[in-house]
């Protein structure tokens, strides 16, 4: 039965809506729009209601749900997606165990998520409110290899977001922000391909707000066990790219001699120290192309990734990453406030 008061608005209300009652029909939508699932009510609790939102953006799936009582579910995990659980204002508990891990989902902390594939246990309160991101894994290897100009590789991700992580904060942004307009009919959703840049962006500022996503998106494999010191070396090169870096500054942070660090370096890294510098400033430099809020010109990017000399900045990324600096940050859907 209807309640007699309306129900707050949720988000994407002017998109396809569903207002179901029943517990097997939940399970049986839920498993076709992102997972197999199978939804249990809670003793006691009122009769069932989930309503729901569904925006497709590009390869993205956008779900805004409430549920209206508490219930608990086994979802066997998207095949071939992630599964990204947010929460949005709701006063309501829910917490999501992937293997061993609980991950609480509070609003303003904590988001949950799921890798292709992998099972989970979700218990949601009375009234809460989520937003799920259903990400294809190859539209992320996509992305991956976009921001890196190389073959592809998988990301590991914790089953925990730190929403309140100021890493995380680009991507939150750019959440509400497609969020507002997709409620207020903004004109820029309705253009030819808006979908899937605003995808791409989103998935670029999604992997980018991950702990340690950048020094996996860059990663070299070695072919042996990595001495200590090009580790060091490479570490305190990692902290500070963007400053002139001497050889001699090197030599003294890793404790070894010049020669040796060469050595060192051409044998595990392929490539001598300050070419590694160079790598770092470059990789750095496409990141904020394709992903700042800030950074606005290519001068701009060239100077906070410590290019000294713009022509000869530009050179050298074209032959990294195989266009211009130019033609990168072109490439740029900033759809942020």
């Amino acid at each position: 039965m209807l309640n007699a008061s309306p129900r707050p608005r949720l988000s994407l209300s002017r998109y396809p809506s569903l207002d179901v009652r029943s517990l097997d029909e939940a399970s049986d939508i839920y498993s076709r729009m992102a997972a197999p699932v199978h939804i249990h009510g809670m003793p006691g609790e009122q009769p069932f209601s989930w309503r729901v939102h569904h925006l497709a953006l590009g390869p993205l799936a956008l779900v805004a749900s409430e549920t209206q009582s508490a219930v608990w579910a086994d979802c066997d995990g998207a095949p071939d997606a992630y599964l990204l659980s947010l929460p949005l204002a709701s006063n309501a508990m829910a917490e999501m165990t992937v293997g061993s891990s609980v991950a609480p989902i509070v609003v303003g902390r904590t988001g949950a998520l799921c890798a292709p594939g992998q099972g989970s246990r979700v218990v949601v309160g009375s009234g809460f409110r989520s937003l799920q991101l259903t990400i294809p894994r190859e539209a992320v290897l996509a992305a991956v290899q976009t921001l890196t100009a190389a073959e592809p590789r998988e990301i590991q991700f914790d089953a925990r977001i730190a929403l309140d992580s100021p890493q995380v904060a680009p991507f939150l942004r750019l959440i509400a922000s497609t969020l507002q307009d997709a409620d207020t009919a903004h004109p820029e959703l309705e253009e030819p391909g808006a979908d899937a840049r605003l995808a791409e962006a989103l998935i670029f500022r999604f992997l980018l707000g991950q702990p340690g996503s950048q020094a996996q998106l860059f990663a070299r494999a070695s072919r042996s066990a990595e001495p200590r010191h090009v580790r060091r070396a490479a570490e305190y090169i990692d902290a500070h790219f963007e400053r002139h870096i001497t050889m001699a500054e090197l030599t003294r942070i890793a404790g070894i001699g010049a020669r040796s660090l060469q050595l060192g370096f051409r044998k595990h890294r392929g490539c001598s120290p300050l070419d590694f510098v160079r790598a770092r400033r470059l990789e750095r430099a496409r990141l904020l192309l394709l992903t700042s809020d800030t950074a606005e010109t290519v001068s701009a990017v060239a100077r906070l990734t410590g290019g000294r000399h713009l022509g000869r900045f530009s050179i050298r990324y074209r032959e990294r990453f195989g266009e211009s600096p130019t033609r990168t940050l072109a490439r740029r859907w900033d759809h942020s406030h």
